[in-house]
């Protein structure tokens, strides 16, 4: 993307288990991919399976695991930890192993080594873009979706969200987005100016101010975002276009996004558009992160959707 920073990158924020409170059963697998990679999986709950995928691209599920905490006591939440980070990391790192086509070989050898037939994916921010591209190649095995501040069905997006988020910092957090985008800069240390963007880039990401210097307060950390797959996946987000895969497809689809969120309306609207059974509904008081933000409201979301079987509704979202 054309501002250099990852979709939903930053650090985890969610609520954790009460002191004394039974934790969840959680189960670790790895996953061996066709090119021998081993994907890390954490799987919590059981049930019907929910595929979780996280922002980015380049961060690991490690944010997701609040949210699997809470949806392990109705569904089977599956957690990855995406090729090129976290658990899932390619030492040494090889570009020629992250694209769009590995990503989604990925998916599909671990829904394989589970033995599902077909599953509901939840996609947040590039997991959002990431879960209907899989869609567009396997519609057949997208039990539903369920799309949370994801990025465009398309990269037109780009259009406003770069401008939405710098718009959202202080001045002395947009001089630093300026500093490390400067192309020389950029240029001579990619990886460091995608990380130092990021962190400068976290507030504007959370609605609520407390939470918003909470996030800018840690720092993005290496060992959770990889900003080389970030790099990586730049040609893809600068012009993509997943409409025509997207045109007969069937399943199912929920999009949830944040009133505030600098991913911006028009993006969930066209996403909506572009699925023949597609819900939307917005969050209030809340940017990108509508289930730390709003947790409760975003459940209450998720359960009737997962209640009524995903069933058709209404795309009269406006």
């Amino acid at each position: 993307m054309a501002l250099g920073v990852a979709l939903g990158a930053s650090v985890a924020l969610g609520a954790t288990p009460a002191p004394g409170s039974a934790k969840p059963p959680m189960k670790n697998v790895v996953v061996r991919t066709a090119d021998g990679l081993d994907l890390h999986v954490r799987e919590f709950g059981s049930g019907e399976p929910i595929l979780l995928l996280a922002g980015g691209p380049g961060i690991s599920g490690d944010y997701f695991v609040p949210l699997a905490t809470d949806m392990s006591r109705q569904w089977r939440a599956i957690v990855p930890d995406a090729r090129g980070t976290g658990l899932s990391a390619i030492v040494p790192f090889d570009p020629a192993k992250v694209s769009l086509d590995a990503f989604i070989l990925a998916l599909e050898a671990i829904r394989s080594h589970l033995r599902l037939e077909r599953w509901t994916i939840l996609g947040h921010s590039w997991g959002g873009t990431l879960a209907m591209a899989y869609a567009s190649r396997h519609p057949g095995r997208v039990q539903a979706l369920v799309l949370v501040g994801s990025g465009g069905v398309a990269s037109e997006f780009n259009a406003w969200y770069p401008a939405n988020v710098v718009s959202r910092l202080d001045a002395d957090r947009k001089a630093d987005v300026a500093f490390w985008q400067e192309p020389a800069r950029f240029a001579g240390d990619p990886g460091r100016a995608i990380l130092e963007i990021s962190r400068a880039t976290a507030p504007a990401m959370i609605l609520d101010p407390d939470l918003a210097r909470r996030l800018a307060a840690e720092t993005v950390d290496p060992a959770r975002f990889n900003p080389m797959v970030t790099l990586v996946m730049q040609p893809f987000l600068i012009d993509y276009d997943l409409r025509p895969g997207l045109a007969g497809f069937e399943a199912p689809v929920l999009v949830i996004q944040g009133r505030q969120d600098p991913v911006g309306e028009t993006t969930a609207y066209r996403i909506r558009d572009a699925l023949a059974r597609a819900d939307l509904v917005f969050v209030e008081n809340s940017a990108h992160w509508p289930f730390v933000e709003q947790k409760d409201v975003f459940m209450s979301h998720l359960s009737g959707f997962m209640a009524r079987g995903a069933r058709a509704s209404s795309k009269d979202g406006r």
